[in-house]
């Protein structure tokens, strides 16, 4: 009885032992399980938008970096201007000793001591005032440049990323072309092995994968060239794209008039308006040299202390020794009498330098309108194109479907399926690029008008999302 009893306590305890030990694996496994996918969430790259490339971006570009030194300088410009009109502050002392060798002098040894406060402060200077609105003028030419390099930015940066979409969407394409070219080829080899074809719709469907194959080598090549290009404005090698959403249409919303877009681009292109300040510059030169014959007044007040010798301002031993105190104040006047016709000249000089001026900003509204009408034209084709291309990829792939069964009826050839292979392939490409280079062309449009800033980067990446 107790031999009985101690055996089945045995058995309690080892049932006992083995349910520990199963929970204490169980519960490793899940701990294990845990750490995986935790490992596995922090390995797995975070698809990039246009947003977060051009943030990056923005801290990376040389040129910005640059537009953005030069408009730090350019600031400068201005208080260097305005410095004219404030007080000027001088002090200036001196403590000389000086020995006059001469025979029977009684005093061979003197001393000149003292010094002088100065201030002098700007009443009228016509060419310091010009100066001063000059110098506003460059640093709001300096402002306008460093947008225009932040919208040259996005610009060059938009068209990487849509070239990079671009390449990866046809490889994808090719992917597609090729997957379908090799289930037909396995078809037909398995046809012709039963007896039902011919060797040459073998040799012909195995050519068709091939050429397929190797364009799929070539996509991946151009793939890997326009990641470096895209790299190359960024800063750093971007992981995974977000895609251009297949659903969302590309529409131009504001100023459906193509005669709008370029009244606007002849007014608020960035180099319209850095030219027009030009036509300012010019102007105040202008309005310079042509009254540079003003008088300059200026307001003067001194205060002086030293010795005899410093007060008279001359080294005079006998009268050394004694000290006083001056001190003046008045209004000092200069006007330009004859300069050897200086002033005409550059007057004549800068006149004509405002007409060029004047000729080149013509030149540039001309430039801008006509950059304007060939974007807007480009979307608004490009606009239609993706809606063709749409029917046409639709129709390429009803086709392949159809020819794909008709040839397992025995009605098509397999030259028939491998031509609407290659056709819906054409359409998908055809499509991917049609959509990529529309957006390009809203990028180049909106640029053109002045108009390419932060905010259009969340519009486009409003069109981003995951494919199909």
């Amino acid at each position: 009885m107790t031999n009985k009893t101690i055996k089945s306590g045995d058995c309690g305890t080892c049932r006992i032992r083995e349910v520990s030990r199963i929970r204490a694996i169980r519960l490793l496994a899940a701990v294990l399980q845990f750490i995986a996918l935790g490992c596995g969430c922090s390995v797995v790259a975070r698809a990039e938008d246009l947003r977060d490339l051009y943030e990056s971006a923005v801290g990376f570009d040389p040129q910005v970096k640059s537009a953005e030194a030069q408009l730090r300088a350019q600031e400068m410009k201005e208080p260097e201007a305005r410095s004219r009109w404030l007080p000027a502050v001088k002090l200036s002392g001196s403590d000389m000793h000086g020995h006059v060798d001469q025979e029977d002098s009684v005093v061979p040894n003197y001393e000149t001591k003292g010094y002088t406060l100065g201030v002098t402060q700007t009443v009228f200077d016509w060419g310091a005032l010009q100066d001063l609105s000059e110098s506003e003028i460059l640093v709001e030419q300096a402002a306008i440049a460093y947008a225009e390099s932040q919208s040259d930015l996005i610009l060059r940066l938009g068209m990487a990323y849509f070239n990079a979409l671009s390449a990866q969407e046809e490889l994808a394409a090719a992917k597609r072309h090729v997957s379908a070219l090799v289930a037909q080829e396995q078809y037909v080899e398995q046809n012709y092995n039963y007896g039902n074809g011919t060797v040459v719709d073998v040799r012909e469907a195995e050519a068709t994968l091939d050429s397929a194959r190797a364009d799929e080598v070539e996509r991946e090549n151009d793939v890997q060239v326009k990641l470096a290009q895209l790299s190359s404005i960024v800063g750093r090698r971007p992981q995974i794209l977000v895609p251009l959403s297949p659903t969302v249409p590309i529409l131009l919303a504001e100023h459906n008039s193509v005669d709008e877009w370029m009244q606007i681009a002849m007014e608020q292109s960035n180099q319209v308006r850095i030219q027009a300040l030009e036509v300012a510059r010019a102007d105040t030169e202008v309005k310079k040299a042509r009254y540079s014959n003003l008088p300059v007044v200026t307001a003067v007040a001194s205060y002086g202390r030293g010795n005899a010798n410093y007060i008279n301002g001359q080294n005079n031993y006998i009268t050394g020794g004694h000290s006083a105190a001056v001190a003046e104040i008045g209004v000092q006047v200069t006007i330009p009498l004859f300069d050897g016709m200086l002033s005409r000249s550059q007057r004549m000089e800068h006149e004509a330098l405002e007409d060029k001026a004047r000729f080149d900003l013509d030149a540039v509204k001309q430039q801008a309108a006509l950059g304007a009408q060939q974007a807007y034209l480009n979307v608004q084709g490009g606009i239609s194109r993706i809606s063709a291309l749409r029917t046409a990829q639709g129709s390429a792939r009803e086709s392949l479907n159809y020819n794909m069964k008709a040839y397992r009826a025995g009605v098509r050839l397999n030259s028939d399926v491998l031509a609407a292979a290659d056709k819906l392939y054409q359409q998908e490409t055809q499509l991917s690029e049609a959509r990529l280079t529309t957006l390009s062309w809203i990028l180049r449009l909106k640029n053109v008008a002045g108009d390419l800033t932060v905010s259009e980067v969340d519009s486009v990446n409003a069109l981003l999302g995951p494919s199909n």
